[in-house]
């Protein structure tokens, strides 16, 4: 369940760090 939970996290903050990135934002938002 650990596991899952911190791969799950892993991704959402990569998710984010994409949508940044699509948006153009020069700043990686922080977790």
């Amino acid at each position: 369940m650990d596991h899952f939970v911190s791969w799950h996290t892993v991704t959402l903050c990569m998710m984010r760090a994409e949508s940044f990135v699509n948006l153009g934002e020069p700043n990686i938002p922080e977790a």
